[in-house]
């Protein structure tokens, strides 16, 4: 109906979840073996990922064109162009890596993923490293003794900020990226949101919980919080509860509530810890994406998280 009606985009957007879904579930039925015959490869990329976000941050455009749609000038985000995307990769590479890995061995991992992290200057990724490394500390999956490192991190990020800062303030092929910069440095030292890239994510999801109360049961229908009528660009929700009432009514708040439930419930990890911290990174970026569901490292975490021990 929705290509018959000319509306292109929306139909896009819904073949392309459809896809990504039914893929997700061909690669979840692939990894339905021994946990053992493909575990390994996580830390490898859990390492890797972090190391191609260094190269991207040092030499702009060797990964991909400057100019590339979706990447932002001054914020590394390797080959996943969007800086946020390469942030919640690298702590979801962590938590899968996890088993296969000693406790010093995890430690030092998520410093590097932190490092990493950092350089993709989301807020959203910075804060959720942050409250996975204490939250793991006191479950035990990372020892006690990180909290010392964490605490001394904590410590030295007015310094490694304001270096960041100086830094990105001599550079002077930015644009007007620099701004957004330069205020989501200034969040971690003042802890202010009131900025275009805050304001614009109150407002969208302001209008995502419009479409909702208009549209309750049945929702307005896939693809229909990406286009806004007063904007030129696409922007979405940034929540990806609000996403699929909107888009899905009751429907889509079922979905969230059944995923968290099943993530929750899962027994992938012998460690509950682990289990229980993925739910906790679902929990945590949905006020902050509205993406999950179109990028397939998401999907491929849900189906392999909410499996049974094999």
């Amino acid at each position: 109906s929705e290509l018959s009606e000319g509306r292109w985009v929306r139909a896009d957007v819904a073949a392309s979840r459809i896809q990504m879904l039914l893929l997700a579930l061909v690669l979840g039925m692939a990894f339905n073996v021994r946990r053992s015959l493909y575990e390994w490869i996580f830390p490898w990329l859990a390492l890797a990922l972090p190391l191609l976000v260094f190269i991207d941050s040092m030499l702009p455009g060797l990964l991909y064109p400057l100019d590339t749609p979706g990447s932002v000038r001054g914020r590394a985000a390797a080959t996943f162009i969007n800086p946020t995307i390469a942030g919640e990769a690298m702590l979801v590479l962590f938590l899968m890596a996890c088993p296969v890995l000693k406790p010093v061995q995890r430690v030092a991992l998520m410093l590097i993923v932190g490092a990493g992290v950092v350089l993709t200057l989301s807020r959203s990724a910075i804060i959720a490293w942050l409250v996975l490394w204490v939250i793991l500390s006191f479950n035990r999956v990372l020892p006690r003794f990180g909290l010392i490192l964490l605490l001394a991190v904590a410590s030295a990020a007015p310094i490694l900020f304001g270096a960041l800062s100086i830094y990105y303030g001599n550079q002077s092929d930015f644009g007007p990226a620099l701004a957004d910069i330069e205020q989501r440095l200034n969040f971690f030292s003042t802890g202010s949101l009131r900025d275009a890239s805050a304001a614009e994510r109150s407002m969208v999801l302001k209008a995502g919980w419009d479409i909702f109360l208009n549209n309750v049961f049945a929702g307005a229908g896939p693809g229909a919080t990406e286009l806004w009528p007063d904007a030129t660009r696409n922007l979405g929700t940034h929540n990806q509860f609000v996403m699929l009432a909107a888009e899905y009514g009751l429907c889509g708040v079922g979905v969230w509530l059944a995923l968290g439930w099943i993530l929750w419930h899962g027994k992938y990890f012998e460690e509950r810890a682990l289990q229980q911290a993925v739910f906790l990174m679902f929990v945590l970026m949905t006020p902050f994406t509205h993406n999950m569901f179109d990028f397939l490292f998401w999907l491929l975490t849900f189906a392999l998280a909410s499996r049974r021990r094999i």
